[in-house]
């Protein structure tokens, strides 16, 4: 057992106040962003389960992501708030470059703390999935603003902390 699910096995004994849900057929169960949550069948068959992220989840990611470098590195999921930053940079016809740069300037309020976090994570186990080469992605559009407006740093010093050499 690994991943989420001993994740869900570690924190089995120490929750709380749990709810549970029975639905039917053709029913879907909306979950608010960050919630823990299993699922189960009661008589076998498929389950369908899509993660939806937006953008103004961030600052809740973060934080979830936070807490799970805090209780074990190597089980840190940092893809859905990845998911959310990016959809801040989505094909947005209307927008202007100064839209754009408030854009980049809100998600590097939000990342600033994590960046070196998650660089220990993938610096620590190089063989498994790293965030590396996803975040590079979104450095792209982050390293048009020359300064973090969190800590005042050169954004570019955020990306070499984040990058792992292979």
């Amino acid at each position: 057992m690994g991943g989420q699910e001993a994740k869900f096995a570690r924190l089995a004994l120490i929750l709380e106040g749990g709810r549970c849900a029975i639905t039917t057929n053709g029913a879907t169960l909306y979950m608010p962003p960050g919630w823990l949550h299993a699922t189960l069948t009661v008589r076998g068959g498929i389950l369908l389960g899509v993660n939806w992220t937006r953008s103004s989840d961030q600052h809740m990611l973060a934080d979830i992501l936070i807490r799970e470098i805090k209780a074990d590195k190597n089980d840190a999921w940092y893809e859905p708030l990845l998911d959310s930053c990016e959809l801040s940079f989505a094909i947005d016809e209307t927008l202007n470059e100064e839209e754009f740069n408030k854009r980049r300037k809100e998600v590097l309020l939000t990342l600033c703390p994590l960046f070196k976090q998650i660089g220990e994570i993938a610096k620590k186990d190089k063989a498994k999935k790293s965030p590396s080469k996803e975040w590079l992605k979104l450095f792209g559009q982050l390293k048009k603003v020359k300064t973090c407006p969190r800590c005042e740093e050169p954004v570019s010093s955020h990306i070499k902390l984040v990058t792992v050499k292979r």
